[in-house]
C-alpha cells in the first residue's frame, strides 16, 4: 500500500495475481476491465521501477473485503511510504535534452550520447522528490505528526545515496541535503536546463588546436600514406625540432610555435589524440581523397543520388560496355556494348569486338535500331552513357535523343546498366557456361577456377567466335526469361515487358536523321539521272524530280546507309552538303526474257520504265519553257532600224518560229535578210 498525492492505493504488485504473487486479488485481464469500464481508478501507470498504482477506495467491495481478511483493514494503518516509490521516468525531460542545442551550436547528444540519459534521470529523481515531499506534507497533515524540513532532507538524502536506490536510479545529484536542497529549489525555480553543466562541450581540456590539426592532417596525407602511428611520430619529431615541414605549393616553412604551449615548449599529444583528429568523420572523408584512388572513394565516401526506376519502355535506356567472363584463345577478354531498357531490364542493343573503341558503340546503336524497325518500336526518349566513350559523339547522340544523362567514369552506381550486367551475368551466363565469375569472390560459387603453370596463374581459352555466339544467346534468353518483378508482371517476360508497356507519347524515329548520324556515310555521284552505287549496291532515285533539289553541277552526293548484320542495305538516305535530299531503295532488276518474266518483274519493268517515262516529260517541259533563239550583232540591227521610217505603232505578237526560215546550219546572212524582210512586212500593214 503506498499514499499517492494523499490518497491510499494500492499497487499493481500487491493487486495483480500472477505466479510472483498468487495471493493477489484478481487478474490481469480482469483490471484491465475494471479500469476500462471505469470501475478501478487508476492514479499512476507502471513504468521502470514503479508500479502502477490504484485507488483502494474504488476497489469493488468484494475485493476490498479479501484485501482486509488477508492484511486488514489499511486505513487504519500506518502508510509508510518509500521516495523510491515515487520515481518514475519523464518523458518530457528525454524530449527536452534530445532536442537540446549547446551554445557551440552541436546537439546534445551528438556531443554526448549518455549525457541526454543522465540528465533525464536526475530530473526523474528530483520529480520523485517533489512528489514525496509533497505526499509527506499531506500526510503529517492527516496525522498531525511534526517533521522539521532538516529532517525531511537529511531522510531524503540518505534515501538517494542507498546503494539500491543507486543502481536502480544511477543518478548523480549531490547527496549532501543542503546541497540538494539547493539543486531541487533550483530545478523547480528554472526547470530542466539546470541539469546540464555550464561547462559542458567546452574545449578547455584540449591541448590541440586548428594549427595543430593542420599538420596532423598534412602529415596524414603524404604520398606514403603513413599509418595513425606513424603520423603520431613524424608529428612529435616535428614539435620537437627534428624535422621541418614546407608547403609544397607555397614554398612556406611551417610555423613550428603552431606546436608549441604558450611557454615554447613541445605540445606533446597523444597517440589516441591523433587518432581522434584523424578518425573525425568530416576529417576522415577529406584526408581519404589525397590518400585512396578516385573509384575506391567514390565507393565509400561519396554520396549519391536514390532514384526510382521508370515504369514505361523506351522512357530511359542504359547503354554500358563491359569484358566478357571467358578468355578466347589470344588470352584477351571480348569486349562488349549493351544497351538496356530501364523500365523492362531487356536488352535492345549489342556489338561485339577485339577491342573497346568507338566501333564497338556505333555497332552497339546500329543493333539497337535495327531492333526498333524490325519491331515497329517508337523512338527512346533518353539514353545515358559514359562520357569518356561517347563524347567523341556528343553531337549525334543529342541530335538523336531528346535527353542525354551524360555519366562520370568510375561512377558505376551511376549507371543502371552496371546492374543490369551483373543480373544477366549470374542469372544466365553462370547457369549456361562453366567458369563464369572472379577469382576474389567470397563464395566458391561466384569464384573463377585458374591453373598455375610456370608461376603464372592461367584461365581456359575458348574460341572468340564461340564466345560471341553464346553471349547472344545468353541476350536472347535474358530478354526472354521472367520479368524479375513478377507480382507487377505476373507471367511476363522481359520482351513482353518492353512490347506491351511502351510510352505512348514517342514518336517514330527518323530515319534520315539516324542514318546520317550513325551510319556509313559514302561519297558517290548519281549516273544517268537514275541511280548511283554506294554499299556494292545499286540504288535508284524515287523520281526526276529529285534533280531539281541538287546544287548547280553538282551531282555529288552523300549516301547513308544502315546496313544489317550481312552487310545489305535496304535504303540509301542522301544528302548533298549535310542536306537530307531523299531517301531511294535498292534498283530492281527484271527478267529480259518475256516468257520468263513473273508478276515481279512485270511490276519492276513497270516501275523502270514510269520512271523513264516522267524523265522525258520533265525534259519535254523544261524545253517548252526554253524558245529557240539567234544572236543578231548590235551594230546591224540598229542599221535595219534606221531603214524603216521611225514612226510608233503598237507591235503585234511575234510571228510564230515555224514562220521563220531555219536551216540546220545556221547562215548569219540569210537571217539578216529574213529580218529586214520581216520588219518591212510589219511596217507596210501598219500604213495600210
Amino acid at each position: 500500500m503506498e499514499n499517492f498525492n494523499g490518497i491510499l492505493c494500492i499497487t499493481g504488485t500487491e493487486l495483480i495475481r500472477d505466479d510472483r504473487n498468487p495471493e493477489g486479488l484478481m487478474s490481469l485481464s480482469c483490471v484491465k476491465q475494471q479500469v476500462l469500464r471505469g470501475q478501478l481508478n487508476r492514479l499512476r501507470r507502471a513504468s521502470q521501477g514503479s508500479p502502477a498504482l490504484y485507488e483502494y477506495a474504488s476497489l469493488p467491495l468484494k475485493y476490498r473485503r479479501a484485501w482486509e481478511e488477508q492484511h486488514g483493514d489499511p486505513t487504519r494503518q500506518p502508510i509508510k511510504a518509500k521516495l523510491i516509490d515515487f520515481i518514475h521516468f519523464d518523458d518530457q525531460a528525454r524530449e527536452y535534452f534530445a532536442e537540446l542545442v549547446l551554445p557551440s551550436g552541436e546537439l546534445l547528444i551528438s556531443a554526448d550520447a549518455s549525457a541526454a540519459n543522465r540528465y533525464t534521470i536526475n530530473a526523474s529523481v528530483l520529480n520523485g522528490i517533489g512528489d514525496y515531499i509533497d505526499a509527506k506534507l499531506t500526510a503529517r497533515r492527516m496525522n498531525g505528526v511534526r517533521t522539521t524540513k532538516k529532517m525531511l532532507w537529511d531522510s531524503i538524502a540518505v534515501a538517494i545515496a542507498d546503494r539500491a536506490f543507486r543502481e536502480q536510479w544511477a543518478h548523480t545529484l549531490p547527496v549532501f541535503p543542503a546541497k540538494l536542497r539547493a539543486k531541487f529549489e533550483e530545478f523547480k525555480e528554472k526547470g530542466y536546463q539546470v541539469l546540464v553543466h555550464a561547462g559542458f562541450g567546452n574545449s578547455n581540456s584540449q591541448k590541440r588546436n586548428c594549427m595543430t590539426e593542420r599538420i596532423v592532417r598534412a602529415l596524414h596525407t603524404m604520398p606514403n600514406r603513413p599509418f595513425n602511428a606513424q603520423t603520431h611520430e613524424l608529428y612529435m619529431m616535428f614539435a620537437t625540432g627534428k624535422i621541418d615541414l614546407v608547403d609544397k605549393e607555397t614554398g612556406e616553412l611551417f610555423d613550428r610555435k603552431w606546436a608549441q604551449d604558450k611557454t615554447g615548449q613541445p605540445l606533446k599529444l597523444a597517440a589516441s589524440t591523433i587518432n581522434n583528429i584523424i578518425n573525425q568523420p568530416a576529417t576522415k572523408a577529406a584526408l581519404a581523397k589525397r590518400r585512396v584512388d578516385a573509384m575506391y572513394y567514390t565507393d565509400k565516401y561519396m554520396p549519391h543520388a536514390h532514384r526510382n526506376t521508370q515504369i514505361m519502355s523506351f522512357s530511359k535506356l542504359t547503354a554500358d560496355d563491359r569484358d566478357l567472363p571467358r578468355m578466347d584463345q589470344n588470352g584477351e577478354r571480348p569486349k562488349a556494348y549493351y544497351v538496356y531498357d530501364v523500365g523492362s531490364t531487356a536488352v535492345v542493343g549489342m556489338a561485339y569486338s577485339r577491342k573497346k573503341d568507338d566501333a564497338l558503340f556505333i555497332e552497339c546503336l546500329r543493333d539497337m535500331y535495327r531492333n526498333i524497325y524490325r519491331e515497329g518500336f517508337p523512338m527512346p526518349a533518353e539514353v545515358e552513357v559514359e562520357n569518356h566513350i561517347v563524347n567523341h559523339f556528343r553531337e549525334e547522340i543529342e541530335s538523336m535523343f531528346t535527353f542525354v544523362r551524360w555519366c562520370r567514369p568510375g561512377n558505376s552506381i551511376e549507371k543502371f546498366a552496371e546492374r543490369l550486367n551483373k543480373d544477366k551475368k549470374y542469372s544466365v551466363e553462370h547457369k549456361n557456361h562453366q567458369n563464369v565469375g572472379r577469382w576474389w569472390a567470397r563464395s566458391e560459387a561466384y569464384r573463377s577456377k585458374t591453373t598455375k603453370c610456370d608461376d603464372k596463374y592461367v584461365e581456359r581459352r575458348w574460341d572468340y567466335n564461340q564466345l560471341v555466339a553464346e553471349d547472344r544467346y545468353d541476350c536472347w534468353e535474358y530478354n526472354n526469361s521472367l520479368h524479375p518483378n513478377q507480382k507487377k508482371y505476373p507471367g511476363m517476360t522481359r520482351f513482353d515487358v518492353l512490347k506491351h508497356n511502351m510510352n505512348p507519347n514517342l514518336g517514330q524515329p527518323s530515319k534520315p536523321q539516324i542514318a546520317w548520324c550513325i551510319g556509313d556515310r559514302i561519297r558517290t555521284t548519281i549516273r544517268r539521272n537514275q541511280y548511283f552505287v554506294a554499299n556494292n549496291q545499286t540504288f535508284a532515285l524515287p523520281s526526276p524530280d529529285v534533280l531539281r533539289r541538287l546544287a548547280p553541277g553538282d551531282y555529288r552526293i552523300t549516301a547513308c546507309v544502315l546496313p544489317n548484320h550481312d552487310g545489305i542495305a535496304t535504303e540509301a538516305f542522301i544528302f548533298q552538303d549535310g542536306a537530307y535530299i531523299c531517301t531511294c531503295s535498292v534498283m530492281e532488276l527484271y527478267n529480259t526474257a518475256a516468257i520468263e518474266r513473273t508478276a515481279d518483274d512485270e511490276r519492276i519493268m513497270e516501275e523502270q520504265f514510269s520512271y523513264i517515262s516522267r524523265f522525258k516529260s520533265q525534259v519535254r517541259e523544261d524545253l517548252e519553257q526554253t524558245p529557240k533563239v539567234a544572236i543578231i550583232e548590235n551594230e546591224k540591227r540598229i542599221r535595219l532600224e534606221q531603214e524603216v521610217e521611225a514612226e510608233e505603232f503598237e507591235v503585234p505578237a511575234v510571228l510564230p518560229l515555224a514562220q521563220l526560215s531555219h536551216n540546220d546550219e545556221f547562215d548569219l546572212a540569210a537571217a539578216e535578210r529574213q529580218a529586214l524582210s520581216n520588219l518591212k512586212k510589219i511596217s507596210y500593214e501598219q500604213n495600210i
